[in-house]
């Protein structure tokens, strides 16, 4: 009789234990759940105020755009600055241009880099002075866009960009794919890009 009272005692915790575990793992498994569609709303509220700020600064940039004499779709090309339609530009080769939030588009057929220049500061002009030099080298499927980083605050914040001569690679919707400083050359800027 004993043996049977410890056989089922036996049975009965094995079965609790099981069902516990199973209840532990079933919990784990839907608060896992929870989590990554809590991950996702995030990442789509963040994308969301992303692309709504993309459109704020557009307007900004145009503004800044404006004042420092440069027209909205102003193309740097073979040493000269002429205003045409970004889309021809894009298809006869890369392009070095003035920012704006609507070129970001740009990314979805080829890569976009924002170059943080200052004036004031000697490696961005003599970087600048190289890429005007070499308009014709700039790949296809590349575009430059020049970001002043004295009146770019927003950009500065949203990509932690502490120093001039500061480059983001970045996606349709500004999202940062790579960060580096220091190209000093188009060819090192070209080597960087992923």
């Amino acid at each position: 009789m004993n043996k049977k009272i410890g056989i089922i005692i036996g049975v009965g915790f094995a079965v609790v234990v099981l069902v516990g575990g199973l209840f532990l793992f079933l919990r784990a498994r839907n608060e896992a759940k929870r989590e990554a569609m809590r991950a996702a709303q995030e990442q789509q509220a963040l994308l969301n105020k992303q692309k709504a700020e993309g459109e704020a600064l557009s307007a900004e940039e145009d503004e800044l755009a404006n004042k420092r004499g440069f027209a909205k779709n102003a193309v740097v090309q073979n040493n000269e600055t002429s205003v045409t339609s970004s889309a021809s530009t894009y298809e006869k080769g890369g392009s070095y241009e003035v920012y704006a939030a609507e070129k970001l588009k740009k990314a979805s057929t080829g890569n976009v880099v924002l170059f943080f220049r200052a004036i004031t500061c000697e490696p961005c002009q003599a970087l600048d002075a190289d890429i005007r030099a070499h308009i014709q080298d700039i790949p296809k499927n590349l575009t430059i866009l020049d970001v002043d980083y004295e009146t770019a605050i927003v950009l500065k914040q949203r990509y932690n960009v502490f120093n001039e001569d500061t480059f983001v690679q970045v996606d349709t919707i500004g999202t940062p794919l790579k960060i580096w400083t220091a190209s000093h050359t188009l060819q090192a800027l070209i080597n960087e890009v992923q």
